[in-house]
C-alpha cells in the first residue's frame, strides 16, 4: 500500500474525510527525511494557500490518529515524522535531525515477557533510536 492510500484508508477507518489540506499536510511530512516543526510545515504549506491554524489543526489530527510521530529534538522543539504503512521504526541522527525508517525488530520476546511480569496485553510498540549519521558523524570526531 502506499503512502496516499495508507492515509485515505485510515482516515475513512476512522470516519473522518481526507480533505486538501490533510492531504497537502500529509504530503509535506511525508516528503523530507528530516523531522519538521509546525512552523516549518506553516510556512512552507502558506504557498499553498493552507493557513497556519488550518496546518496545526490538521498536525494535531494527524498525530491523534497515529500518522504523524512527534518528538522532541534536541533544541527541545517538536518536530513531527510521517509513519508509513507497516511494522517501522526510526533511526534518528542527533546532528542533523534526518530520520531513517527500519524494518528489523525483534522485540516480540521482550513484549511476550512484559505480558507474562506484568498482565498487560501488549498490543503494540513505538520505538526510536538515535545517534549520529554517517555525514554527521565525523564532526563528532573532530570536536573531541
Amino acid at each position: 500500500m502506499d503512502d496516499f492510500s495508507f492515509l485515505k484508508a485510515r482516515l475513512h477507518g476512522l470516519g473522518l474525510r481526507l480533505t486538501p489540506q490533510r492531504e497537502a499536510v500529509w504530503r509535506y511530512f511525508a516528503g523530507v527525511d528530516r523531522g519538521r516543526a509546525l512552523s516549518e510545515a506553516a510556512g512552507a504549506l502558506a504557498a499553498e494557500s493552507t493557513s497556519p491554524a488550518t496546518v496545526y489543526r490538521a498536525v494535531k489530527t494527524l498525530s491523534s490518529l497515529g500518522l504523524l510521530r512527534p518528538r522532541a529534538g534536541e533544541d527541545g522543539e517538536v518536530r513531527y515524522v510521517a509513519v508509513r504503512p507497516g511494522h517501522v521504526h526510526l533511526l534518528r541522527c542527533t546532528g542533523c535531525d534526518r530520520a531513517v525508517e527500519f524494518h528489523e525488530c525483534g522485540l516480540d520476546v521482550l513484549e511476550k515477557l512484559v505480558e507474562a511480569k506484568s498482565g498487560f496485553s501488549v498490543q503494540g510498540h513505538h520505538l526510536e533510536l538515535y545517534g549520529r549519521c554517517p555525514d554527521c558523524a565525523p564532526f563528532d570526531k573532530i570536536s573531541q
